[in-house]
């Protein structure tokens, strides 16, 4: 299961999001919906859920406190901010806290749903599971060897034939099984991968863009742009400004 906590001042509205999430699916489990980031905390060391949805203004500890506090604890989960068409300035300090999405107000039913599914997406099929045999302790050991062989050879160009010769099996066995795994590709893995040491790069890093793609191994700075801009949203260049500024 996803557990997941939710978060808002507003009793209709934590209500109503909590209702969203529970009504989308049986791999998604609210344990915990509550008015205070100070309670949210408390709930989240205790229950340490994949999932947290946050209001970003409310009364006394913000959204964006209680995810700085989170992080420094130690939490690695998806938050995704609920914001309003004001909220900016809030968003940007979002991105330093790496902030998986956000929703606008107000929510609706679809909004929601189509949020979910790409968490469920995100963490892959096994986290939907509940635990025990055939849960993600089943995944092959050659689908964990591979992702280990991608996360160490994210600077360097290789190929599925590449990894599945890594892992011992053949290319087509490891597509598949890949695929079952974690909902994507092994090479669309391999990009995403890459794209969040971009990120890195990019933010603690002074690095000329040009030398960023070369370390990712893509072919050229184009190519590295296009893709960052594809998956992050926003060219590379205005994501370095923007994540700058919020650290300011």
């Amino acid at each position: 299961m996803i557990k997941t906590i939710v978060v808002d001042d507003e009793p209709a509205a934590l209500e109503r999001y909590s209702a969203y999430v529970g009504d989308h699916g049986r791999g998604f489990s609210v344990v915990a919906s509550c008015r205070r980031a100070s309670e949210a905390f408390a709930a989240a060391l205790e229950a340490k859920p994949a999932l947290l949805l946050s209001d970003i203004r409310m009364p006394g500890e913000d959204g964006l406190s209680l995810l700085s506090r989170l992080r420094d604890s130690g939490w690695k989960g998806l938050a995704v901010i609920i914001s309003g068409y004001d909220d900016f300035t809030y968003a940007q300090q979002a991105i330093r806290l790496g902030v998986f999405d956000f929703l606008l107000k107000p929510v609706f039913p679809e909004d929601m749903g189509a949020l979910l599914a790409k968490v469920e997406r995100e963490l892959g099929p096994c986290a939907a599971l509940p635990p025990g045999p055939g849960a993600c302790g089943g995944m092959s050991e050659s689908v964990r060897k591979t992702v280990s062989f991608i996360e160490s050879h994210y600077d360097s160009r290789f190929s599925l034939a590449d990894a599945a010769s890594a892992a011992g099996v053949s290319a087509a066995w490891l597509s598949s099984s890949f695929r079952r795994a974690y909902g994507c590709s092994l090479m669309e893995y391999a990009r995403i991968y890459r794209m969040g040491k971009a990120r890195e790069l990019l933010s603690d890093t002074d690095l000329p863009l040009k030398e960023i793609a070369d370390r990712l191994a893509f072919p050229d700075l184009p190519t590295f742009a296009k893709l960052f801009r594809k998956i992050a949203g926003t060219s590379p260049g205005s994501f370095r400004k923007t994540s700058r500024t919020a650290g300011e």
